[in-house]
């Protein structure tokens, strides 16, 4: 079922926009989720070139989150 679904995933309005402001800024952004990598890979798989514009990604399976504290996943961004 979340192999049909994720893909399904769309941007937020504003967000594509924000998102190419931000880079073309040199304000570096990144993103920090519970999500593991393979579900990331399936929701993101249609905005790949927005995502490419990220300086960072972590993702819930990380080898320091899965340690067990995922309140790490945004100090590690830092």
């Amino acid at each position: 079922m979340l192999k049909e679904l994720l893909p399904t995933c769309t941007a937020m309005p504003g967000v594509v926009r924000l998102i190419h402001h931000l880079h073309a800024n040199g304000i570096p952004v990144a993103v920090a989720t519970g999500t593991h990598k393979r579900h990331f890979a399936l929701k993101t798989q249609n905005h790949r070139e927005m995502f490419s514009l990220m300086h960072h990604v972590v993702t819930g399976d990380d080898l320091e989150v899965k340690a067990g504290n995922h309140r790490l996943i945004f100090s590690l961004l830092l």
